[in-house]
């Protein structure tokens, strides 16, 4: 060092002493200098066998010719493992000696950064580089090493070892010197501390699981998850392996089943060569069972895995890798308990209201009865049998009980991971809780499993270990960061180790550079060595990869009478909304007489609209407005009559679908009428869920309130800074509120002061750190437009989506329900795909979830397209005319498609196209007048009065076109 010979070229050799040799370029590359450091360290432990030469990070290295030479795949494998070590332990070396807090560019952090050839790659994460494709590419070594040492959850890792185990492990006897090596030694082994929880079997899978992520073991591509049937199906998969040209791909496999649990393999196919005609193509390959086959597989139970083993038998044999697992039948309904003794009186409530329920589907008499798993949880998991016989689910629930046990944290994560794992696309989980999940679990690969599968989850939480974040704790979490010698306060262990992402505010990044990490990342991960969790901070977080379900904070259950019954009544509805249309719970809960106030309804397998009406039992309860947030929540401005009963009330909810449809969503006891109450109080906040990093307009209603402007103030706590208070009445105030990229996370205490009345609003207003999935994961941002008519055929739409790798031929697209057929999917770049599609004219009316999968990838919008009527050209340009001011939200005297699809229910491409005359991809008025404004004429001299008559009431159409886009523009 340096090496004058070459600007870019980097390298360590040993002839005549070890040397390093670092190209002028890459002087400032801390990655480059701890890479080469890594092959010095491979040479004083003989941990590789390099055959040198030029190679590239994300490509197949058997094969590659360097020069006069062409790579074995011994030499492809050796070298992936050779090159790809030094990365990983590079990464680790700078972050365990605190590099980050050094501040110096792009060091101690998670992103390999190479200045001299411009270029720089997350070790994490797949975004930043194409998913690597073979057990023979280094970028595949690299990012399975950090998966395995890491803590979960991040796509499909749920394996924890520690950086400290993995070296071990590398080091000892026999030590691997490629990753199929690395395989079989690991076969043998489980992680360290809390997370060796499972059987050696079900270690296996989750091992597997990252294989696959990272584009080495067989990817499963059919039947689709949860398939059922009598009939055999077809079992196919992408082959993977090593090289393409010559390939080295997988070309020995075997089907493996597992029982729900992963605990046992309960049938394994023949041996199936690639030779005997199983090959579908270059990269994939199939295998049919025989009757007598499937029907020894489906006698194992009523859910099911499976996955695939893959081998190559050239020189030298490798395998067999297991890739994903798919499931077999699966639960659509999930009950997920904890049942820990701090549970006692809940579990008597959960008990009562699931047996409402099964009552309740008795009486439905629904064709066949939802297939139910109920899953109990404390410090490990346990499967219920899944079925659709209520009297076997009957005997399930008088079985529950809290069985004592640790009460704070519990396996709820892990609980929910494997509920979603035994779910088809579509389920529903029902969730209870009182206890904060296990310390260290990162719950952004569950996230991903939910919106994967359109999981709706519905959480009941009735306590937190820690509650949420208290002010100063994101500050102190900080401060460790940035100095590796922090000593925290008193713990019952020796030292705290901080979460993985926590950030170093004082270093740099940039697009190239990650954020720098704390050293105490890399230590082994235990329950006991990590920072408290909050149940509120981590399952409202776990929320919003549901947007069609619902977090209900309801502490109140503990206290018996009133609360215990309110708990009852929202369990029993959450349980029934996974069947047919209910009303789940209100927030508030409860409104006193006399008072007038904003109420958010919770629905669940509901199409809310703006044309919704709400109504309540009894008499006493006026429904002033109406306005629907999403196709789940909505917000109903009630006025309750001095002398309105005591106690609770029913809610009911029509919905107008078209075609003659009307949806009616009912339930037991969401909303209690109180005793009048003279004192000022906060009632409701809307919306009740924000994101760091972001600006909201938050509406605040109370009672007997005095709220003024100019004198009224809100406060929220440390990271919520409020602008300009509106008081609207007063009992009534808006505040725009921009929320810090670091502020605490969890419930925050809203403060209202006028003047010497000073309310405070708790257990309401919730902070989490994305109302999506994490910014790097594969996610559909639009689908436009978003209509699915009724009896249409060759329906096209567009898809766009950030983080995905979309690819002609392999990219597929589905939806959820029945009655929409995919005729075929064109990819035009990595983000971005064409979907056409044929609806059949019996479709159920309502929204649908669209998902696009790319081998391992999927990406999914929820209730991204809807089902609707079928309406012609000639309709939807009186739709436009009458509703243009409202649906234009630019003011820019156009409509694109995204405003035009808001605007006109049932509007096509096609129909765009049709009405856009002059082909400039959007619609003015007079393409929308047929030409009767004349030549020449623009929108600002264009008059409504001539178009009254069609319209009615103009205002009303559009406030509720306004709303409609408000809200298309917040989800995006």
């Amino acid at each position: 060092f340096p090496n004058p010979a070459a600007s870019n070229g980097s390298y360590f050799w040993s002839t005549g002493g070890d040397h390093i040799a670092i190209g002028q370029n890459h002087a400032f590359d801390w990655d480059v200098f701890t890479h080469e450091y890594g092959h010095y360290m491979q040479k004083m432990n003989d941990t590789a066998r390099n055959p040198g030469g030029k190679h590239y990070i994300d490509g197949n290295l058997s094969g590659f010719k360097q020069g006069a030479r062409t790579l074995t795949k011994e030499q492809g494998i050796q070298m992936a493992w050779a090159e790809g070590w030094p990365t990983y332990y590079g990464t680790f070396l700078q972050i365990s000696n605190g590099a980050g807090a050094f501040g110096i560019y792009g060091a101690g952090d998670l992103v390999y950064t190479d200045t001299g050839n411009n270029f720089a790659y997350h070790l994490e994460t797949n975004a930043d580089l194409a998913r690597p494709n073979g057990e023979d590419v280094e970028l595949a070594v690299q990012r399975i090493l950090w998966d395995f040492a890491d803590q979960p959850q991040d796509e499909n890792d749920e394996v924890t070892f520690g950086h400290q185990r993995m070296w071990t492990l590398l080091h000892s006897a026999p030590k691997p010197l490629t990753l199929n090596e690395f395989r079989a030694k690991m076969d043998g082994e489980t992680p360290p501390g809390s997370y060796t929880a499972g059987t050696q079997q079900q270690m296996r899978v989750k091992y597997g699981a990252i294989y696959h992520d990272l584009g080495v073991g067989p990817a499963p591509t059919a039947p689709a998850e949860g398939f059922t049937g009598a009939t055999p199906p077809k079992f196919t998969w992408q082959r993977k392996g090593a090289g393409a040209a010559p390939s080295y791909r997988f070309n020995k496999f075997n089907v493996q089943f597992y029982d729900k649990d992963f605990k046992a393999i309960t049938f394994t196919s023949p041996e199936i060569p690639t030779a005997a005609g199983a090959l579908t193509n270059a990269t994939s390959a199939e295998w049919t069972p025989t009757q007598e086959q499937w029907d020894q597989i489906i006698a194992g139970g009523e859910v099911l895995h499976w996955g695939v083993l893959g081998s190559h038998d050239g020189a030298p044999a490798t395998g067999p890798y297991l890739g994903l697992t798919r499931t077999i039948g699966g639960a659509s309904i999930a009950f997920v308990i904890d049942n820990t003794g701090s549970m006692g009186g809940e579990i008597e409530g959960v008990r009562q209201a699931l047996t409402l329920f099964v009552d309740m589907l008795r009486v439905l008499a629904l064709p066949v009865n939802p297939k139910i798993e109920v899953v109990s949880f404390w410090d490990d998991v346990s499967h219920g049998a899944a079925s659709n016989d209520l009297d076997v689910i009957q005997t399930q629930i008088n079985a529950m009980g809290a069985w004592g046990g640790g009460d704070c944290p519990e396996a709820s994560a892990q609980a929910l991971a494997s509920a979603a794992k035994n779910m088809p696309k579509g389920g529903t989980i029902i969730f209870a809780t009182d206890a904060s999940p296990h310390k260290g679990y990162d719950l952004g690969g569950i996230k991903t499993a939910l919106r994967a599968k359109g999981i709706t989850l519905n959480q009941i939480v009735t306590g937190d270990c820690e509650m949420s974040s208290p002010d100063g704790w994101a500050k102190a979490i900080q401060e460790a960061s940035c100095n590796p010698d922090y000593v925290p306060g008193d713990e019952v262990f020796a030292e705290v180790e901080w979460w993985s992402d926590v950030v170093c505010l004082d270093c740099p990044e940039d697009d190239s550079a990650g954020r720098a990490m704390t050293p105490n990342i890399l230590k082994t991960l235990g329950d006991w060595t990590l920072p408290p969790v909050s149940s509120v901070a981590a399952f409202t977080d776990l929320a919003s990869a549901s947007p069609k379900g619902h977090f209900l904070y309801m502490p109140e259950a503990k206290w018996g009478g009133d609360g215990r019954t309110a708990f009852v009544n929202t369990v029993a509805n959450t349980a029934l909304a996974a069947v047919v249309p209910t009303i789940l719970a209100t927030q508030p809960r409860s409104g006193a007489q006399g008072t007038t106030l904003d109420v958010l309804i919770g629905g669940g397998s509901t199409n809310f609209r703006n044309n919704s009406a709400v109504a309540f039992s009894g008499t006493g309860i006026t429904v002033n407005n109406v306005s629907a947030a999403t196709e789940t929540e909505l917000v109903a401005n009630i006025t309750i009559a001095p002398d309105a009963e005591l106690g609770f009330r029913d809610i009911t909810v029509t919905t107008v679908l078209g075609a003659g449809v009307t949806e009616t969503a009912g339930g037991t006891g969401q909303f209690q009428i109180l005793a009048e109450n003279t004192n000022p109080a906060l009632l409701s906040v809307v919306p009740r869920t924000i994101a760091q990093d972001t600006v909201e307009t938050l509406t605040i209603s109370g009672a007997n309130t005095h709220f003024e402007n100019g004198v009224t103030t809100v406060e929220f706590g440390e990271g919520i800074t409020p602008g300009t208070v509106t008081v609207t009445s007063p009992t009534n105030l808006q505040v725009q509120v921009t929320v810090a990229a670091d502020a605490p996370v969890g419930f925050r205490r809203i403060t209202v002061r006028t003047g010497d009345e000073v309310l405070v609003l708790n257990n309401t207003l919730v902070l989490v750190e994305t109302l999506g999935l994490a910014g790097d994961l594969p996610s559909i941002e639009s689908v436009l437009p978003r209509w699915l008519p009724r009896g249409a055929s060759n329906v096209d739409l567009n898809v766009t989506a950030v983080n995905t790798n979309f690819v002609n031929g392999e990219t597929t697209a589905g939806f959820s329900g029945t009655g929409v057929t995919v005729v075929g999917t064109t990819v035009a770049g990595p983000t971005t795909a064409t979907v056409r599609v044929n609806v059949a004219a019996g479709a159920e009316l309502g929204a649908r979830d669209v998902v696009l999968t790319t081998g391992g990838e999927t990406a999914v919008l929820i209730a991204g397209a809807a089902v609707v009527d079928l309406i012609t050209a000639e309709q939807a340009r009186t739709r436009l005319l009458e509703g243009f001011d409202a649906a234009d939200t630019n003011s820019d005297g156009l409509l694109s498609l995204n405003e035009a699809s808001a605007a006109a229910e049932g509007l096509t491409l096609a129909i765009f196209d049709q009405l856009d005359s002059n082909g400039d991809g959007s619609l003015d008025m007079d393409e929308l007048s047929a030409g009767g404004c004349g030549c020449g004429c623009n929108k600002s001299d264009f008059s409504l009065d001539g178009l009254k008559k069609r319209l009615g009431d103009l205002f009303l159409a559009g406030l509720a076109l306004g709303l409609l886009a408000a809200w298309s523009t917040r989800r995006k």
